[in-house]
C-alpha cells in the first residue's frame, strides 16, 4: 500500500488540473487520488512504519488535498477541513525541524496543496473562483449554459448585478442557441427577471 502514495498524489492533481478545463469527472480522479493516499495510510499504520514521520505526512497530505478539493467544489465544510489542514501542517513542521529530517514528496505535497487552498478561498472573490475553475479555460464555454447560470448567481450574491445579468443573458442565450429544455429556457429566464428585481433567494 505504501506505493500508492506517488501514484495517488499524481491522480489528484490530474484531476485538479481537468477541472479547469471543466472536463467530466474530475471529480472523481481527485477522490480516487484521496483513496490512494487512504490505502497507504492504513498500510502506514498496519505495517508499524516509522509512526510519527509517516503517519503524521501522510495524513497531512490527505487533509491538505481534501481541504482544496472542499474549496474548489464550493463545499460548505471547506474552512472546518482547511482548519485541520492547517494544524496538521503546522504539526508536521514541528515534527520534521525539531528532528532535523529532510522534507519528502508527501510534504511537499501538503505545502503546495495548503497554498493553493488558500490562493482560492483568501486570494480571491468567489464569483472570480467559480469563473476560473469552471469557465474561464473551460471546453464547453461556449455551450454549457447551466455554468453560466450558476456564475450569475455567484455574481448575485456578491451584489454585483449588472454583471449578474449579462452572465443570466449569456446563459440564456445559449440555451436558446441549442436548443436546450423548455425546463432550463424557463429557469434561467425566472433567474434574469430576479436579479432584475433584486429578488433572487435561492438558485433553485
Amino acid at each position: 500500500m505504501r506505493r500508492l502514495e506517488l501514484p495517488g498524489i499524481l491522480i489528484f492533481f490530474i484531476g485538479f488540473a481537468l477541472k479547469f478545463f471543466h472536463i467530466p469527472h474530475n471529480a472523481v480522479l481527485m477522490l480516487l487520488g484521496l483513496g490512494c493516499l487512504l490505502l497507504s495510510l492504513l498500510g502506514a499504520i498496519r505495517g508499524g512504519e516509522n509512526v510519527p514521520k509517516r503517519l503524521t505526512s501522510r495524513l497531512t497530505s490527505i487533509l491538505s488535498l481534501a481541504a482544496l478539493l472542499c474549496v474548489i467544489k464550493f463545499f460548505p465544510i471547506h474552512d472546518y477541513v482547511l482548519l485541520l489542514a492547517g494544524l496538521a501542517i503546522l504539526w508536521m513542521l514541528y515534527l520534521v525541524s525539531s528532528k532535523k529530517q529532510w522534507l519528502v514528496v508527501t510534504h511537499y505535497t501538503a505545502l503546495l496543496a495548503i497554498l493553493l487552498t488558500v490562493v482560492f478561498r483568501f486570494g480571491m472573490d468567489r464569483s472570480e473562483r467559480y469563473f476560473i475553475l469552471n469557465l474561464k479555460y473551460s471546453v464547453e464555454r461556449d455551450t454549457d449554459f447551466i455554468t453560466w447560470d450558476k456564475y450569475s448567481w455567484m455574481l448575485y450574491l456578491e451584489d454585483r448585478s449588472e454583471e449578474s445579468l449579462q452572465a443570466s443573458e449569456e446563459a440564456s442565450s445559449i440555451a436558446r442557441s441549442v436548443e436546450a429544455d423548455k425546463y432550463w429556457v424557463d429557469l434561467i429566464e425566472n433567474h434574469g427577471a430576479a436579479i432584475q428585481a433584486k429578488n433572487w433567494t435561492r438558485y433553485h
